[in-house]
C-alpha cells in the first residue's frame, strides 16, 4: 500500500511537470505563442516566438485595437490592455487587411466577421489556448526563433456563419461577387467555407503571412487540450453595433423586404412576362392565327355548301 501511494506521489508530479512543459497544453496557464516582429520581406512578416504571459500595450496600439479589433478591448476602462502583440505587429494587420476592406467594407457586418479570427491570433492574450505551434525558425541574420507554421482551432459554427454572411457581397467596380476575388481558384460559385478559410491559410498566397492550418471543431469542447476559437457571429441583416447600417439587399438576401401573400402571384406573372416575353409574343400570334385560320375554313366550308345547294 505504502509503495502504491510512493508511486500515486510520482505519477501526479510527472504529469504536473509535464504540464509545465507545454506538453499538454493548460487551460489554466494561456499564454503567447509570439510578440513582436522578427522576420520581414517584401510580402511575410513573420512573429517572433515567444511563450510568456501577455504584455501592456501602449495608447497608440490601444487606440488602433479600438477602431479594428475593439473585441479586445475590456469593457471595463480602468484595466490595461494585455496583448501578444506590439504597435508594429498592429499595424501589420491593419496593412494587411486593407485590400479586402476594399472589397468587404460595403457589408460591414461580414467584413467584422473577417477581421475577428485574424484579431483573435494576432493579439488575443489567449494564444495558447487556440493555437499550435507547428514550426519555428531562426532568423540566421539575427539568430532569433520565429514561428513559421500554426494550427489555429475554430468552430464550424463560426466558419459557415463569417462564410453566409459574406457570400453575397458584390464588388461593383468588377462586376463579381466578393468570393469571386477572395476565394482563390474556386471562385464564387465553388466557394464553401472550408475552402474559403483554407485559402487564407495557404502560405503560397501573398497576402498569407505565414502557413495558418484552420482545424475545424464542430463544438466548443477541447480538442487535444486546446480550446476552439468561437468569436460571435453577426449575421448580414443585422448592425455590428447598433448604429452602423445591416448590409444591403443586394448584399445580403436576408435584408430584402419580403413580398406579401396577395403579391406573390402578381410576382410570379411579372416574373414570368419579363423572363420569357418572346415566347408569350409568338405564343399570342400562333393562338390568333388559329382562330383566324379556323374562322377561314369555317367560312370556305359554308360557302362551298350554299354553292352546292344553290
Amino acid at each position: 500500500m505504502k509503495c502504491f501511494a510512493i508511486i500515486l506521489v510520482l505519477s501526479t508530479i510527472a504529469f504536473h511537470e509535464y504540464l509545465c512543459l507545454g506538453q499538454i497544453p493548460s487551460m489554466n496557464d494561456e499564454h503567447c505563442v509570439w510578440y513582436k516582429v522578427c522576420v520581414r520581406n517584401k510580402t511575410k512578416v513573420k512573429n517572433c516566438a515567444y511563450d510568456g504571459p501577455p504584455k501592456i500595450l501602449d495608447s497608440e496600439g490601444v487606440n488602433l485595437l479600438k477602431k479594428w479589433c475593439p473585441n479586445l478591448i475590456p469593457k471595463n476602462k480602468t484595466e490595461d490592455v494585455l496583448t501578444c502583440c506590439d504597435i508594429e505587429q498592429i499595424k501589420d494587420l491593419v496593412n494587411g487587411v486593407a485590400t479586402a476592406a476594399s472589397i468587404l467594407n460595403r457589408c460591414p457586418s461580414c467584413f467584422a466577421n473577417f477581421l475577428q479570427p485574424i484579431c483573435e491570433f494576432t493579439c488575443s492574450p489567449h494564444q495558447s489556448s487556440f493555437i499550435k505551434v507547428v514550426e519555428k525558425k531562426i532568423n540566421t541574420l539575427t539568430n532569433r526563433t520565429f514561428v513559421n507554421e500554426i494550427d489555429l482551432y475554430i468552430t464550424e459554427k463560426f466558419i459557415n456563419g463569417s462564410y453566409d454572411s459574406c457570400k453575397n457581397v458584390n464588388f461593383p467596380s468588377s462586376g463579381q461577387l466578393a468570393f469571386d476575388l477572395m476565394c482563390g481558384a474556386w471562385g464564387a460559385t465553388k466557394c464553401t467555407p472550408k475552402r474559403l478559410f483554407h485559402y487564407w491559410g495557404d502560405e503560397s498566397e501573398d497576402f498569407v503571412p505565414f502557413q495558418i492550418n484552420y482545424i475545424m471543431a464542430n463544438s466548443t469542447d477541447p480538442i487535444n487540450g486546446f480550446k476552439p476559437l468561437n468569436p460571435r457571429i453577426v449575421p448580414c441583416n443585422e448592425s455590428i453595433d447598433g448604429i452602423t447600417s445591416p448590409c444591403s439587399c443586394i448584399d445580403c438576401t436576408s435584408t430584402c423586404p419580403k413580398a406579401p401573400p396577395s403579391m406573390l402571384l402578381q410576382q410570379k406573372f411579372t416574373s414570368f412576362w419579363d423572363t420569357d416575353k418572346f415566347t408569350v409574343f409568338m405564343f399570342l400570334i400562333y393562338l390568333i392565327c388559329c382562330v383566324l385560320f379556323v374562322i377561314w375554313s369555317t367560312y370556305c366550308l359554308s360557302s362551298n355548301i350554299a354553292t352546292k345547294t344553290g
